[in-house]
């Protein structure tokens, strides 16, 4: 009976170890769409572009356009994924059109250009993605 539990309890770390799911190249961006102190309410449709510079620039990766956005008191979240090329340790922008409502009417490009700051799973793998302390 013990030799059982032994392998039950090893084939269960086991796959713990290996069900680890690795993480995403996803970012969460939220925002407000607002004009003034108006609030925007109801959808919008969102474009979402990256640059290497807060004006003009390069684009760096491919334009996203998610399903059109629900937009309560203005505040929308959406979610990014422009692939782990786009990701080089420099300084990126985040450019975005809107047109709200949703399929009405034309974009229109957001000023300025939002810079992303880090993350700390960012500043975890830029110190070497170590556990233990630094010498």
């Amino acid at each position: 009976m013990r030799r059982f539990l032994a392998a039950l309890s090893m084939l269960a770390s086991t796959t713990i170890a290996h069900g680890q799911a690795a993480i995403s190249t996803a970012i969460n961006y939220q925002g407000q769409l607002q004009s003034g102190s108006t609030v925007f309410d109801g959808t919008a449709d969102l474009r979402f572009r990256l640059y290497d510079s807060a004006v003009g620039g390069t684009q760096v990766g491919p334009m996203i356009q998610p399903p059109p956005a629900v937009l309560r008191a203005g505040r929308f979240s959406v979610d990014l994924d422009f692939g782990m090329g786009v990701w080089s340790g420099d300084a990126r922008w985040l450019e975005i059109d809107v047109r709200s409502p949703a399929g009405i009417g034309g974009f229109v490009t957001l000023s300025p250009r939002q810079p992303l700051l880090a993350v700390p799973y960012a500043l975890h793998a830029v110190n070497g993605g170590g556990t233990g302390t630094q010498g």
